[in-house]
């Protein structure tokens, strides 16, 4: 999507938890792209899910599969920056503070829940 939208791509990287797209860095641009891209990661990571689950449909990797789907995406989601539910937070808070607020409460909001992640994870 950075790509359609004219942004320099300067690396896509694989991992076993997913991809990773880097831009070279890009200033002040909408708000409505920077949506655009983020959302693409989460919805192409759908799409791979429905293209393997095709191929695996008759075999017990099914199940392994989908848990590890929902897993890594469930996961990418959290509002914890710089996953990308943190960046849509970002981005929401974007909207209605300026950038170096919102930037700031989405990092306190990314500590304050992975306290709370931490605090049910050992209780």
């Amino acid at each position: 999507m950075g790509h359609f939208l004219g942004w320099k791509l300067k690396k896509i990287s694989f991992y076993p938890y997913g991809g990773c797209t880097t831009f070279e860095t890009i200033v002040n641009v909408p708000l409505k792209e920077e949506f655009l891209v983020l959302i693409m990661g989460p919805l192409f990571q759908v799409l791979g899910y429905f293209v393997l689950a095709s191929y695996l449909a008759r075999t017990i990797d099914l199940e392994l599969l989908k848990s590890y789907h929902y897993g890594i995406l469930f996961f990418n989601l959290l509002p914890i920056y710089p996953l990308d539910g943190g960046k849509l937070w970002s981005l929401l808070l974007a909207r209605i503070l300026p950038y170096q607020k919102s930037l700031a409460r989405t990092i306190q909001f990314s500590f304050l829940f992975l306290l709370i992640f931490l605090g049910f994870t050992i209780f």
